[in-house]
């Protein structure tokens, strides 16, 4: 969650709260602020039609977890994005909108990530505990349990939350490219 002080906050005196997404494809860094809101979209201080003209499955690609969620009129989405090609900024953008979503449904279950990794670490404890044939309820040692995350379900089974960990391979010494290497010649 982040607060930032922005045009809607001169005319009402009010904190703007948003929450952050960062999203990274190939070499491109995106960062993501959500806020509710009417579905307007802007990256690098322009429309997403004007950055992403024409139709190009570009611009659809970052929409995909609002769609999903179906949520595309209920958040306005500000985002910086530099580094890459279209493709790769993207793919950063969509990364980092699902990421803001994530931290959108933790902030309404008044949860943080320390919190589902505590829970995590329970249950993985609890498990090694029942393997090595220890009696106990790992969930009554705790008392506290994380509430069931319905969009971070949704977009962990679309692939919106995984980090795409593909990039360039770099040019090797001795070789034309990354693998391209000089024509052999036998004699």
């Amino acid at each position: 969650m982040a607060v930032k002080k922005g045009a809607g906050q001169k005319a009402t005196g009010k904190k703007v709260v948003y929450d952050y997404g960062t999203g990274r494809r190939k070499s491109a860094v995106a960062r993501v602020f959500l806020k509710k809101g009417t579905g307007k979209v802007r990256v690098n201080d322009r429309e997403l039609t004007a950055y992403f003209p024409g139709y190009t499955d570009w611009a659809e690609q970052m929409l995909m977890p609002l769609k999903l969620l179906e949520v595309l009129d209920q958040f306005d989405v500000v985002s910086t994005v530099k580094g890459g090609g279209m493709t790769g900024q993207a793919g950063a953008l969509r990364l980092g909108v699902a990421r803001a979503l994530d931290a959108y449904e933790l902030r309404l279950m008044g949860l943080t990530m320390a919190d589902v990794r505590a829970q995590k670490d329970a249950e993985h404890n609890a498990l090694q505990d029942e393997a090595a044939g220890e009696a106990g309820d790992a969930a009554g040692k705790t008392g506290q349990t994380v509430a069931e995350r319905p969009w971070h379900i949704a977009l962990r089974a679309a692939g919106f939350l995984t980090r795409d960990a593909r990039v360039v391979q770099r040019k090797l010494v001795g070789l034309v490219k990354a693998r391209k290497a000089k024509q052999f010649s036998k004699r």
